[in-house]
């Protein structure tokens, strides 16, 4: 808790992303998701244990980066903190494939970030 638990990259060339990091810390594409029109979400790991994923930069995008997704117990009381604070929510919470949670927020003073939590009990 409260430690990056997932790293997300968007780029414009997943090939030449995948080389470079490859080359630079022995990252290694280990499967893809389809997602329609924006191409596969593909999954990254490092010495067999899964890091994070990269996805092609959608049209009009902002150029690419890294994103980070810190681990949290509860993602709606999460959310409350963000606005209590002055942030603000960009997408989520929203259930992900696996049923986790996230959702990604802006810090008052405009830094991006994500939030993953374990799904909702039932």
């Amino acid at each position: 808790m409260g430690h990056i638990s997932w790293n997300e990259l968007m780029t414009p060339d997943q090939d030449a992303a995948l080389a470079f990091y490859g080359a630079l810390f022995g990252i290694t594409k280990s499967g893809a998701m389809p997602m329609g029109d924006l191409g596969d979400y593909t999954f990254l790991q490092h010495a067999g244990i899964g890091i994070g994923a990269m996805m092609t930069n959608p049209p009009g995008a902002k150029p690419g980066g890294w994103g980070f997704h810190f681990r949290v117990p509860d993602i709606e009381a999460a959310k409350g903190k963000i606005t209590k604070g002055g942030g603000t929510i960009t997408q989520g919470p929203m259930e992900v494939p696996g049923g986790e949670m996230v959702l990604n927020a802006v810090d008052p003073q405009g830094a991006a970030f994500g939030l993953v939590a374990p799904g909702k009990q039932g």
